[in-house]
């Protein structure tokens, strides 16, 4: 299921990139609310999917999307 919507979501990903591109004449460009509520509405419920799946899925849904985590103990509660 994760495998699928991965798959799902980079073709829309790539779509939108794209037909960004093709509008903004090659130059990068800011989304508009209007665009980045269109592609959050694309890719649904991902909190759901996320939360249900497979850690190991999860795992290569993060690497896909070029996500890391950096943890520094120092700063939480309130600690410095």
């Amino acid at each position: 299921m994760v495998t699928d919507w991965i798959f799902q979501t980079q073709a829309e990903r790539a779509r939108a990139e794209a037909d960004l591109l093709a509008q903004s004449g090659n130059s990068p460009r800011r989304m508009s609310r209007a665009e980045i509520k269109d592609l959050v509405q694309a890719l649904g419920d991902i909190t759901t999917v996320l939360r249900d799946a497979d850690p190991a899925d999860k795992s290569e849904v993060h690497r896909q999307l070029g996500l890391g985590l950096t943890y520094r103990p120092e700063t939480q509660n309130g600690a410095r």
